[in-house]
């Protein structure tokens, strides 16, 4: 009962501060003002926009609650948005997402710090290692917006080859970015001279390429995923196959008595 009177009590502070916000945006009409500024500074360019949004939308949104940050900028940013020919619901999942990035996101980074205390660690080093785990979810919004099956638009066969692709770029992604396969284990590891942080210097060339590849999965063209695919495809199998060579040619271990 008391921790239900708790949250409550922080979801009206939450929910009289947001109204407020919404009473002055509409007396003021600063949201459409916002919305027409960011179209003309964009230039009718959609991916300058995008970015614009996303970088306002996370600025704006740092230090605020899922909730107010997303009703804030679905007064502020959706209608941008939705002007320039972008999917109502794709808008609106592009700016609750990108909102909530503010979480992970240093200097702020609210969720790092709670974080940081429990671990006796640095909030800093902990909000950027919370934003390097959670790197995908600063590629998602744009997603949401350019590819209308990541949002139930359209019938079922494109739906669901956009869900497929998407999911295994995003695999491809996350195992570029920390170095480590599911199945294969770490990506070329290496150790002395030649290596950094027990990885080998291929190995972050290796990285590099997978990260590229990975995002080319996720745009919602087909002969681009299908790039990003063959790149993955090229390194992968190769190394795939020379790793458990290596592994079958090292020698058992000798047990002695």
């Amino acid at each position: 009962m008391e921790n239900s009177t708790n949250t409550l009590a922080d979801l009206m502070v939450v929910i009289g501060g947001v109204g407020m916000l919404v009473g002055v945006f509409s007396l003021t009409g600063i949201g459409v003002s916002f919305a027409r500024e960011l179209l003309d500074l964009s230039g009718g360019n959609l991916a300058f926009l995008l970015i614009l949004a996303a970088v306002a939308g996370i600025i704006m949104g740092m230090g605020m609650t899922t909730l107010a940050v997303y009703i804030f900028l679905a007064i502020v940013l959706a209608p941008a948005l939705v002007i320039a020919g972008i999917h109502p619901l794709s808008a609106h999942l592009f700016c609750l997402y990108v909102g909530m990035l503010s979480y992970i996101t240093p200097p702020i980074a609210m969720a790092a710090f709670p974080a940081a205390v429990l671990a006796n660690a640095s909030a800093m080093r902990v909000a950027a290692t919370a934003a390097r785990l959670g790197a995908c979810k600063y590629i998602l919004p744009f997603l949401f917006v350019l590819d209308p099956g990541l949002v139930l638009h359209g019938s079922f066969s494109p739906i669901a080859f956009s869900f497929i692709s998407a999911g295994f770029g995003i695999f491809i992604l996350a195992s570029g970015l920390e170095g480590y396969m599911l199945g294969i284990g770490k990506l070329w590891p290496g150790s002395g001279r030649g290596s950094i942080a027990g990885y080998s210097y291929y190995s972050y060339l290796l990285r590099v390429i997978l990260v590229c590849a990975g995002i080319l999965m996720g745009l919602p063209w087909l002969y681009i995923k299908a790039t990003g695919l063959g790149i993955s495809a090229a390194i992968l199998l190769p190394y795939t196959v020379w790793k458990i060579w290596n592994r079958d040619r090292q020698p058992e271990a000798v047990v002695t008595q």
